[in-house]
């Protein structure tokens, strides 16, 4: 059962409780964002791949959309900073 298919069968309460745990929200997903974005809202941060079609080892397709360790610190930390 994929991650988000998991949270999304939890109760309200738990993904409230869970969700308001902080002001920043991010997702990491190696797919489509669509499923998080409901939960991270219009001021998170969605890291994932939302398009199709793109063909290379998957350390180069990470790499197009974003989805590197150094990529994700500094957005993430940026926004962590705009929120303090």
């Amino acid at each position: 059962m994929p991650c988000q298919d998991l949270f999304d069968s939890q109760s309200n309460s738990y993904k409230q409780k869970i969700i308001n745990e902080t002001k920043i929200k991010i997702s990491i997903e190696a797919a489509s964002t669509d499923c998080w974005k409901k939960y991270v809202g219009n001021s998170g941060l969605t890291f994932g791949i939302d398009t199709f079609g793109k063909s290379a080892p998957y350390k180069e397709i990470y790499k197009h959309f974003g989805l590197t360790a150094a990529n994700i610190a500094n957005k993430s930390k940026k926004l962590v900073r705009m929120k303090i």
